[in-house]
């Protein structure tokens, strides 16, 4: 498939040429306005998504250093949202094994939150329920129009405020629920 201007010889690159999906580059990890579009998903779904969810999500498959940028850009994500009055959003980033998140976490919002008890077991997984159940409340009651970015302006997990994201949203649902 090309384009108008003849860049791209197939799908995945005219997806990627559009904006529509992201260049699997090293890039996506850092990339604050698209991990935090899919935290809004994940939150609005009401579920935690796992470390190695979010990186295949980003076109990266696990690795402990990818793990450890991911975090610094969560880090980077939950502050901004503080700044707002947002709920964490990085509390829905968990270990697959347990559900629980990682020590990174426990050791920034966790403690920020006053929490000193065990990092597992049931006293971790009530704490990590009620931070996990605020972000699930806010974001369900937010509209696509409600998402800002640290700058104010609408973004959604392309970083773009054009309603392509709404678009997008609307066709997948759409493709989900028509049986032929």
């Amino acid at each position: 498939m090309r384009d108008a201007s003849g860049a791209g010889d197939d799908l995945s690159r005219w997806l990627e040429a559009e904006g529509i999906v992201p260049a699997g580059g090293p890039g996506t990890i850092a990339d604050v306005a698209l991990v935090r579009g899919l935290l809004v998903d994940a939150a609005r779904e009401g579920r935690a998504v796992s470390y190695s969810e979010l990186l295949r999500r980003l076109g990266h498959r696990f690795t402990r250093p990818k793990m450890r940028a991911l975090c610094k850009t969560l880090d980077a994500i939950d502050a901004a949202g503080e700044a707002v009055g947002e709920p964490a959003l990085a509390v829905l980033v968990v270990r697959e094994g347990d559900r629980l998140p990682g020590q990174g976490w426990w050791t920034t919002l966790a403690d920020r939150r006053g929490y000193r008890g065990a990092w597992e077991g049931s006293e971790a997984e009530r704490f990590v329920a009620v931070e996990q159940g605020k972000a699930f409340r806010y974001w369900r009651g937010r509209g696509w129009s409600e998402v800002v970015g640290s700058d104010g302006k609408p973004v959604n997990r392309l970083g773009r405020d054009d309603g392509a994201e709404r678009m997008l949203h609307m066709v997948a649902i759409a493709a989900v629920r028509w049986r032929p």
